[in-house]
């Protein structure tokens, strides 16, 4: 009996604490279990390519460094000149490539290779090296300068 008693002591005692609770205004708050879920911050990095930087007033952004792209495309067939057929010819005036054919009356043609007229147009430039010439298109690309733009959770 005395447990009983013991029992029912308790809960008016916590009913009685809980209603001077609420009449002061005061809540009781539910307490959080370990596995509850936490609060996270929302943190920005940069894109993948670009460095993280900071300026002279500290604001933060991102940057990539100015670069340069070159695409290269192989020099034109070699023609026919004067109904004798030429063929390249790799660093035959010291690392010019030429298109060379023998004439059996004025003897060896020769013809600097070049790039296909729409490459030209397009903005490629023949560049002779040593080795196979080719046509080369250099595109400059300036810095860019950009926010953090990708969410890390925290």
């Amino acid at each position: 009996m005395s447990r009983t008693l013991s029992a029912v002591v308790l809960v008016a005692g916590a009913a009685a604490l809980l209603g001077a609770m609420t009449a002061s205004g005061l809540r009781a708050v539910p307490r959080m279990d370990t596995g509850a879920a936490r609060l996270t911050k929302t943190y920005y990095r940069c894109p993948s390519g670009y460095r993280f930087a900071m300026s002279g007033s500290d604001a933060v952004h991102c940057s990539r460094a100015a670069y340069t792209t070159v695409s290269r495309k192989t020099l034109a067939t070699c023609p026919n000149v004067g109904g004798v057929g030429t063929f390249a010819a790799t660093d035959h005036v010291r690392t010019k490539d030429m298109c060379t054919g023998k004439n059996p009356v004025t003897g060896e043609i020769a013809v600097e290779r070049g790039c296909w007229p729409t490459d030209v147009a397009a903005g490629y430039r023949k560049r002779i090296v040593s080795g196979t010439d080719r046509c080369e298109k250099s595109t400059y690309h300036p810095e860019q300068i950009r926010a953090p733009s990708v969410a890390v959770q925290r």
